[in-house]
């Protein structure tokens, strides 16, 4: 028995050790992943943005893998934007190299289109290569409000030699949203008034100014989340912590202010004023019928 016993042992002892002597089985790549030059990185759409980077005390441009989420002031609106296909390593928050961006296009065939295009006010343009010679984009026109996603998808290249599949697919999501108006009762005080927002979900609102001038924005919001200002020129962030009251000065550029509310928490509450220099029912559209009487 005892020998018996010994036999099983040396058995268990040499199958562990042949297996401990296999080569490691490659991790496999999620389907929007690939492995470029011994990297793994995800892919992405995403957008170009201006940040200041405090290193070259200067305004850089940033690739950000993100969706697309804004609100518009009518049905007939028209966005654009460009949608850039990205290889992004998350754990290091960084792009892939010009070298490996370059792998990948030589690699795989990609093919980027819209879900739902029949029925949706959205169109694209082909992929077309960016200006620093090896990222490449496309660009989304959408007419209206519209929700969808942009897909993109990438198979592998007749004869490629590569360890990382045969391909795979990714999307970005689009939410485009008309945004309501905000009405003033005496022309010049504009509440805007949130109560238990979503969690996640963005809340639009707009002020038709009539032309170009400052504003004052005051009041206070509790919860965790966001409120910014979009005046078709500047963005502004004004308010972005929990119990923080707003008290900005603004001067619009364009005609329209337009503010977005994201709440992270279902908690966002309060009440934010815009009070205008020039009310619009004393200073549009002004005319006059026989040089003594002036009307709206």
């Amino acid at each position: 028995m005892y020998r018996r016993l010994r036999r099983w042992a040396a058995l268990a002892l040499a199958l562990v050790l042949a297996l401990s002597l296999l080569p490691m089985a490659a991790a496999v790549p999620a389907e929007d992943q690939v492995t470029l030059n011994g990297r793994t990185y995800t892919v992405r759409l995403g957008m170009a943005s201006k940040e200041w980077d405090a290193g070259s005390q200067a305004e850089v441009t940033k690739y950000r893998p993100r969706s697309m989420e804004r609100g518009i002031i009518s049905s007939s609106e028209q966005t654009q934007w460009d949608y850039y296909v990205l290889l992004y390593d998350f754990d290091l928050d960084t792009e892939a190299s010009p070298e490996d961006y370059q792998q990948f296009w030589n690699t795989y065939d990609v093919k980027v289109s819209v879900s739902n295009q029949e029925a949706a006010p959205v169109s694209l343009t082909g992929l077309a290569a960016a200006a620093d010679g090896y990222r490449k984009y496309v660009t989304v026109t959408v007419t209206g409000p519209w929700s969808g996603s942009i897909d993109v998808e990438f198979t592998l290249k007749q004869g490629a030699d590569t360890g990382s599949g045969t391909g795979g697919r990714t999307s970005g999501w689009v939410s485009i949203r008309q945004a309501q108006e905000l009405t003033s009762n005496d022309g010049s005080n504009y509440p805007i008034n949130v109560s238990s927002a979503s969690q996640g979900q963005l809340y639009y609102f707009y002020i038709d100014l009539g032309s170009r001038q400052g504003a004052a924005v005051t009041g206070s919001l509790t919860g965790s989340g966001s409120l910014s200002l979009v005046d078709g020129e500047t963005n502004w962030r004004l308010w972005d912590k929990q119990g923080s009251s707003v008290d900005e000065t603004v001067n619009a550029q364009g005609r329209f202010l337009l503010f977005s509310v994201r709440s992270d928490d279902n908690s966002v509450s309060g009440s934010i004023h815009v009070e205008v220099e020039q009310p619009r029912l004393l200073f549009r559209y002004m005319d006059s019928d026989d040089g003594n009487s002036w009307y709206e």
